[in-house]
């Protein structure tokens, strides 16, 4: 700007703006100002001053990670997608993002940022949706951790178990049966939270109005029930999230919660390189693309001619420790074994993680050493 001195405070006073730093014109050469209002919060402030769900999306003009550019000074370092959002002249930059808070991301959990090709911009527009196109997935079976707190769960499984019966065979058949009982026996549990919330309310409405033993005694039920509910529903969100520990005194439902979000968006695959240079975003060609992968990968396309040139290579076994491998296995190794596993670790093909055969143990034990 041609403004200047005292010119140039009236017009900055006037804009109500409290810092300022500018260069005054010289000549025919104008100025520069910088102003800015000393209300304006850093980012990292809004987590503590809104307790409500924000989003923050558009050009913040700053690079967080040496990885989000390439050109310049820095070399790209790799990442698993392109992850620039700003290009010109050969240097590209991620520039522009979508930032939220933990609320956020619980009020959106399936939120869907992507980067737009751009046209005429140096910058990809940003396109976040809220509710991305619901896809139909297999739901497998999952034992939850939290059958294991309700009283008939155990004799659920005693009276479905047949130790003459292999185990392979009784897990299949035990299988409809436990998801039939999670239907009518156990129930959603954020159902019954929901009404047994709803219950509470209006005894206590009602209490208000006019004091009543009997409703009294109803609430004091009714709150012993919600807070079973409430530890099988951490158990849920504890499982789910795959922590490996659990931390005793107040809840950490909501911690787990978070957990759990994060990792779900982490294990998402949105698009592919299926040819290292276009990016692929339809479900239907990645699905056939990750099957014909590992079809090619896994299949034995070459013979095996002779043995492998490892003669002499390894270390020999001594007289006893062949011996050693022929002994059979007794019931305490395997017991050890089994105990040894951590509980909640991802389960096998049936379904059934380590937690279910360690706490039923007295039941399926001598099934699970007979079949080893």
């Amino acid at each position: 700007t041609q403004i200047s001195g005292y010119r140039a405070d009236e017009v900055i006073s006037k804009l109500g703006l409290l810092s300022s730093c500018r260069i005054e014109a010289n000549g025919f050469s104008g100025g520069i100002w910088i102003l800015w209002s000393d209300n304006v919060h850093h980012l990292a402030s809004l987590t503590d001053s809104w307790d409500e769900p924000w989003l923050v999306a558009g050009d913040f003009n700053s690079v967080l990670y040496v990885f989000e550019k390439r050109g310049g000074s820095n070399a790209d370092l790799g990442c698993c997608e392109s992850q620039f959002t700003w290009s010109r002249e050969g240097l590209s930059q991620r520039l522009d993002r979508a930032i939220g808070n933990a609320k956020f991301d619980s009020f959106a959990p399936k939120c869907l940022v992507q980067n737009v090709h751009r046209l005429k911009s140096y910058h990809h527009p940003v396109w976040v949706t809220l509710k991305p196109r619901r896809v139909n997935r297999t739901k497998y079976f999952h034992c939850l951790n939290s059958w294991f707190l309700h009283s008939e769960f155990r004799s659920l499984v005693s009276s479905n178990w047949n130790p003459d019966e292999s185990v392979v065979n009784l897990m299949e058949k035990f299988r409809p049966k436990v998801q039939e009982w999670n239907k009518s026996v156990y129930r959603n549990i954020f159902s019954r939270k929901k009404q047994l919330i709803h219950e509470i309310k209006n005894i206590q409405r009602l209490l208000d109005l006019k004091s009543n033993d009997r409703l009294r005694r109803k609430e004091l039920d009714l709150r012993q029930t919600l807070e079973d509910i409430l530890k099988h529903e951490e158990l849920s969100w504890f499982q789910k999230s795959r922590s490996v520990w659990l931390s005793g005194g107040d809840r950490n439902t909501k911690y787990f919660h978070g957990r759990t979000l994060t990792r779900r968006r982490r294990n998402i695959i949105k698009g592919l390189k299926l040819d290292r240079t276009n990016w692929c975003f339809d479900l239907d060609i990645l699905k056939q693309h990750v099957v014909g992968f590992y079809a090619k990968l896994f299949a034995l396309d070459y013979p095996i001619v002779g043995c492998l040139p490892c003669t002499g290579k390894f270390q020999g076994l001594s007289l006893i420790e062949k011996g050693s491998l022929e002994m059979k296995l007794t019931d305490l190794e395997i017991h050890n074994v089994i105990f040894g596993m951590s509980p909640l670790k991802a389960p096998g093909v049936d379904g059934f993680h380590a937690r279910f055969y360690q706490s039923q143990w007295d039941i399926v034990g001598p099934s699970v050493c007979s079949m080893v």
